[in-house]
């Protein structure tokens, strides 16, 4: 006689593809993590350092002067946007379907807008140019004045292009990502809980039909 507990070949299976679903979920969700880390280093990174330098005429007899914009002061939406990629990681871990793809539009849509600025600073006049560097910069004598970092344009761009490309991703497979807390848990320790709460319903209402006070 076959014994009852003895795992059938369909249930094999069944747990066999349940594992290698959570692994795939695993991985997207490892990869997705690293991205939106590494996208919100390169932004705040490429915010600190300098992306312009401007030489400022001030007319005789005044020397010119030397302005320079980091990537932050050029474009304020970099810092917001390297913000908003690293707590789009605690959020990733922390919602489920409809809250991943909120995060993911709202850091698609931020990394889109910064990108646009980012290249309307860049491909500016000189006078335009000028024009903000008044603005927004303090005056530097041309010894004191930075040079302009290209490696920090390049990790500004490439930070806007994982938080796209991350964004993207997460809202094709966010689904398929496991969430903190139940969705971790084994499918029949989870049955098994809510079984043991309908048993324990079921006692109480038994004990109040004998005549009995299940407090006591």
């Amino acid at each position: 006689m076959a014994d009852d507990s003895e795992a059938t070949p369909d249930t094999d299976d069944t747990v066999d593809d349940e594992r290698a679903a959570d692994s795939t979920g695993r991985r997207l969700l490892g990869a997705l993590v690293a991205m939106y880390v590494l996208a919100g280093g390169g932004l705040l990174y490429a915010a600190s350092q300098p992306w312009q330098r401007v030489t400022v005429s001030r007319g005789d007899p005044l020397p010119d002067v030397v302005k320079v914009l980091n990537g932050g002061t050029l474009v304020p939406m970099l810092t917001a946007l390297g913000v908003l990629s690293l707590a789009a990681v605690v959020a990733l871990l922390a919602t489920r379907t409809w809250g991943r793809r909120l995060v993911a539009v709202v850091v698609l849509a931020a990394a889109v807008v910064t990108g646009y600025l980012a290249v309307q600073a860049l491909t500016a006049s000189q006078a335009e140019r000028v024009q903000a560097a008044e603005q927004l910069s303090e005056s530097l004598t041309e010894q004191a004045a930075p040079q302009v970092s290209s490696l920090a344009i390049v990790a500004g761009f490439a930070g806007i292009a994982l938080a796209v490309l991350a964004s993207l991703a997460l809202l094709v497979v966010g689904s398929r990502i496991p969430a903190m807390g139940a969705k971790y848990e084994r499918p029949d320790a989870a049955a098994t809980r809510e079984g043991g709460g309908h048993t324990a319903e079921r006692d109480r209402w038994n004990a109040l039909d004998r005549g009995e006070d299940p407090t006591e």
